[in-house]
């Protein structure tokens, strides 16, 4: 089942952000609230957290790490994607074109990945706002289906 994304009626992409790093929470939130098209909706600081507030706030976009406690940012995916699906574009060290992470992540549901800088000081940097702005609104246009875990699973 496929279900069409619906911005709040002031228009603005409504994001939710889950990484178990304050730093990154705040550059995160910091590159979503420069676009006046887009608002940050709520924060999340591990997997767990991030599944329950995407089925409370049902957030248009969803940005994931990977490298959190009690739920991966993997495990976190698997489960919005079976549950209530919502787009989400994975943001972590360890996505990157042609990584197993990213391969996995785009597998379990997610719809785009990035990779982050090297450094938290390097999120300022004009590219990187760029992209992975561009990355969540194209993203939070497309319609996500509930994966499937059962089939899923036959295929591992």
């Amino acid at each position: 089942m496929s279900e069409t994304r619906h911005t709040e009626p002031n228009g603005k992409v409504r994001v939710l952000i889950v990484d178990d790093s304050p730093v990154m929470r705040k550059a995160l939130r910091n590159i979503v609230t420069a676009d006046p098209q887009m608002e940050v909706i709520g924060e999340a600081h591990d997997g767990r957290e991030g599944v329950e507030l995407a089925q409370a706030l049902k957030p248009d976009v969803i940005t994931m790490d990977i490298e959190m406690p009690r739920l991966t940012g993997l495990q976190a995916t698997e489960l919005i994607m079976s549950q209530d699906p919502r787009p989400i574009v994975i943001f972590s060290s360890l996505s990157w074109e042609g990584s197993q992470c990213s391969h996995q992540a785009l597998e379990l549901g997610a719809v785009d990945f990035m990779q982050k800088p090297a450094s938290g000081i390097d999120l300022d940097m004009r590219h990187v706002r760029l992209e992975l702005t561009r990355k969540l609104k194209r993203a939070a246009a497309i319609g996500v289906a509930r994966l499937d875990i059962s089939r899923d699973l036959q295929r591992r």
